[in-house]
């Protein structure tokens, strides 16, 4: 299966995998995990890895996320082809750029550590940290300092 995250982005939709699908229904795509947890097996394992990327299920059955933090080098493993257009690890400023570009809504939150998400209306969101310590004097620092360290769906 291929996916392209410029379309994942765009629809929120990853490749034939949608958010609800069972762990049956994700097989008889063809896609048989890579991995699961350590002591558990397929089909206890509330996580399926291919490659470096992570389908979650609420309860063990049901997908209810898509998970990666391996921006550097995206892998789909051995049955997903990742399709990625970044060339270099974004920066907010970049996403920041490209969500405006194909002129798509989003919310902006930052937690107590300075992380920040952003957050799409198709439930993408994005994930980003400080290349400096996150400091009171430095809140309103550069978004060109901060870099994508996550991204995914729930």
């Amino acid at each position: 299966m291929i996916v392209y995250l410029s379309d994942f982005i765009r629809t929120g939709v990853f490749g034939k995998i949608r958010l609800g699908l069972r762990k049956d229904e994700i097989e008889a795509l063809g896609l048989t995990p890579d991995m699961w947890l350590n002591k558990m097996n397929k089909e206890t394992s509330p996580i399926w890895r291919y490659g470096n990327l992570e389908l979650h299920f609420d309860d063990r059955k049901h997908l209810s996320g898509i998970f990666n933090d391996y921006i550097h080098d995206i892998q789909g493993g051995n049955r997903i082809t990742i399709v990625n257009h970044w060339k270099k690890v974004p920066t907010l400023s970049d996403i920041l750029e490209e969500l405006n570009r194909i002129e798509k809504d989003y919310t902006k939150q930052t937690n107590e550590y300075g992380t920040i998400t952003l957050e799409l209306l198709n439930r993408v969101y994005f994930m980003f940290e400080s290349e400096q310590e996150n400091t009171v004097e430095t809140k309103k620092e550069d978004p060109n300092l901060y870099s994508l360290v996550a991204f995914g769906t729930k």
